[in-house]
C-alpha cells in the first residue's frame, strides 16, 4: 500500500494572489505576442504559442478568482481569527 498523495502547501499570501498573477501574466503574454505579430506583419510560430499560454493562464486565473469567490459567499468564515 502506498500512501496517498500530499497536496502541495502554499503560503497564505502566495495563496491568495496567484489567480490574480495568472490574470496579468496572461495579459501580458497576449500583448506581447500582439506586438510580436503586429511588429513581423503575419502571426509567427512562437507568438500563437505565446498567446496560447496567455490565454490559458488568463482563464485558469478568471476560473479560479470565480470559485473561490463563490465558495468565500457560501461559506462564510466562523473564526475571525483564521483571516
Amino acid at each position: 500500500m502506498t500512501a496517498p498523495a500530499r497536496k502541495i502547501w502554499w503560503p497564505r499570501a502566495l495563496y491568495e494572489t496567484r489567480p490574480a498573477a495568472c490574470l496579468s501574466l496572461g495579459a501580458l503574454l497576449g500583448a506581447m505576442a500582439l506586438a510580436i505579430a503586429l511588429y513581423a506583419g503575419y502571426w509567427p510560430d512562437y507568438a500563437v504559442g505565446i498567446l496560447t499560454v496567455g490565454i490559458v493562464l488568463a482563464v485558469y486565473g478568471g476560473i479560479t478568482r470565480q470559485l473561490r469567490g463563490e465558495h468565500r459567499r457560501q461559506h462564510p468564515p466562523t473564526d475571525t481569527s483564521r483571516r
